[in-house]
């Protein structure tokens, strides 16, 4: 029990503390409150006697950036600002697409087989597109056309598989994910925009699925039950 000195139990009249005011600050102090939801390119966290504070943050010129921490609306404007400089290619050298394949060709050089395959890829791919075309300026779209030149074409006397289609893109893919990393292309990978040849499960030989063993046994019984000429 807490000393009292000499006074009774619940007397205040000792004490020279100033009372609480119901209004002051102290006892507006904001309380922790569930975290808010996140916000796309921004980071928030708790300050002790201000509230929940966010700010934007982003890889620009392949270095991360971030804003100040303010109000949620301060930090979208700050990410928005963040993701036209990275869109219009801050720092980023620019690369053409020979450039970029010959980047991937050096990753591979210990590997003759994977070597062979990348480079007869990126040889379709620059005829298509031209070797000294810009990296940035392959669109989704220009990909999309790319497909279709393909089905139409004729490789020995017949269109490449789709099969074949889908590791050019392949291909392609890598070279953007390289010069992603590099800091070679500004923005997003635009194969993430395009929409891939969808190609069948090969089946192994000799597995029938339901309905053909049907057919096969409605098949035997009709030659069993029919007369042959040799009867």
């Amino acid at each position: 029990m807490a000393r009292t000195h000499g006074g009774r139990l619940g007397d205040t009249s000792g004490d020279t503390k100033a009372a609480k005011v119901p209004d002051s600050p102290s006892n507006r102090r904001p309380r922790k409150t569930k975290p808010p939801a996140s916000v796309p390119g921004c980071e928030h966290r708790w300050c002790p006697g201000v509230g929940w504070r966010w700010r934007a943050r982003a890889k620009v010129a392949g270095k991360v950036k971030v804003g100040e921490w303010g109000s949620r609306e301060q930090a979208l404007a700050d990410a928005s600002d963040m993701r036209e400089r990275r869109l219009a290619g801050e720092g980023i050298q620019f690369v053409t697409l020979e450039e970029a394949c010959q980047a991937v060709l050096d990753t591979v050089k210990g590997r003759p087989g994977t070597w062979r395959s990348y480079h007869e890829h990126f040889l379709v791919l620059c005829d298509h597109f031209g070797a000294d075309e810009p990296l940035h300026a392959i669109t989704p779209a220009r990909i999309t056309d790319f497909m279709g030149s393909r089905r139409a074409a004729r490789v020995r006397g017949k269109p490449p598989s789709e099969q074949r289609i889908r590791k050019h893109l392949g291909a392609l893919g890598r070279v953007f994910r390289l010069a992603i990393k590099g800091n070679r292309y500004a923005g997003a990978n635009p194969l993430d925009r395009v929409e891939k040849p969808r190609v069948g499960k090969r089946r192994h030989a000799g597995v029938y699925t339901i309905d053909e063993l049907h057919e096969l046994f409605a098949a035997l019984r009709q030659r069993k039950t029919a007369t042959s000429a040799w009867d």
